[in-house]
C-alpha cells in the first residue's frame, strides 16, 4: 500500500457470500481475477481508446494519484432499463466492498452500443446521489458502435476515503447562533456631568501618613500663649527691676 496510489483489493470473505455455495475454488479465485480484470480494462480503455467524452491519462492521474483505498465496480446491463441496472450494478458490486458514500474523487466511464444522453444523465445521477456532495466526478461516455452486442458497460472507481486530507467534520454540523448586545439600562449609562460638579460628599479626603505636618509659628504655639503679665514679652526697657 505505501508502494502504490491506489490499491483495490477483493476481500476473500466476499468469494463465500455469492449465491453459489458449492463454487469450485479454482472458479471463485477465477471470478475475482475476471471482476479484476475487467477494472483494468475499464481503465485503460479511458486512455487508449477515444471517446464522444474523451478522459485521458491526466484525468485517471487526477483521481488515483496519491489515492490510498480505492473501491471499483462494474456494471453490465441490456434491454430498456439498461442505464439503471448497470449503475445498480456498478455501485453495489457483490463481490467488492463497495460503498462510494465518501468518496472524494469518482472516475465514472460508460460504454455502450448507441449510448443515449438520457442514459449518461441518468447514470451520472445516480453515482453522484450515491457519492453525496463533494466528490469530484469525472465521467467518459463511448458509444462504441462497432458493438453489436447491446451491453452498456459502466465502470467506477472511487477513491479518497482515506486521504489524509479528507475530514471528519462537515460545516453544515455547527451552528452558529450570533448573541445580540445587552443594552444598557439608563441607570448604568456612564454620566456626562463634568466631574467638578458631581456631588461631593461622595468624596473622601486621604490623609498620607508620611506628610510632615506643618510648623507652628512662635505666635500660635501654645508654650508662649500665656497672659499678656508675662514679663518676658515685654521689651527689655519696659521691664521692671
Amino acid at each position: 500500500k505505501e508502494q502504490v496510489d491506489a490499491l483495490i483489493t477483493i476481500p476473500n470473505q466476499k468469494l463465500l457470500d455469492l449465491e453459489e455455495k458449492n463454487l469450485p475454488i479454482q472458479d471463485a479465485f477465477a471470478l475475482a481475477d475476471s471482476i479484476l480484470s475487467q477494472g483494468v480494462k475499464g481503465i485503460s480503455d479511458l486512455i487508449v481508446q477515444p471517446g464522444l467524452i474523451n478522459v485521458d491519462f491526466a484525468d485517471v492521474k487526477t483521481i488515483m494519484q496519491n489515492a490510498g483505498t480505492a473501491l471499483m465496480g462494474i456494471g453490465r446491463a441490456d434491454g430498456e432499463s439498461r442505464a439503471e441496472v448497470a449503475a445498480e450494478q456498478a455501485i453495489n458490486s457483490p463481490l467488492l466492498d463497495i460503498n462510494i458514500k465518501g468518496a472524494t474523487g469518482i472516475l465514472l466511464n460508460i460504454v455502450g452500443p448507441d449510448l443515449t444522453l438520457a442514459e449518461v444523465e441518468t447514470i451520472s445521477t445516480k453515482v453522484a446521489q450515491e457519492a453525496g456532495e463533494g466528490a469530484h466526478i469525472i465521467i467518459g461516455a463511448n458509444p462504441s458502435k462497432g458493438d453489436k452486442s447491446k451491453t452498456l458497460s459502466v465502470t467506477v472507481i472511487a477513491t479518497g476515503f482515506d486521504s489524509p486530507y479528507s475530514s471528519d467534520y462537515d460545516i453544515g454540523d455547527f451552528n452558529f447562533t450570533p448573541t445580540p448586545l445587552k443594552k444598557a439600562s439608563p441607570s448604568e449609562t456612564p454620566s456626562s456631568k463634568p466631574s467638578f460638579e458631581k456631588d461631593s460628599s461622595s468624596l473622601e479626603t486621604v490623609t498620607d501618613p508620611d506628610a510632615e505636618e506643618p510648623l507652628e509659628s512662635p505666635e500660635d504655639s501654645s508654650d508662649d500663649k500665656k497672659g499678656d503679665d508675662d514679663p518676658w514679652k515685654l521689651p527689655t526697657f519696659l521691664r521692671r527691676g
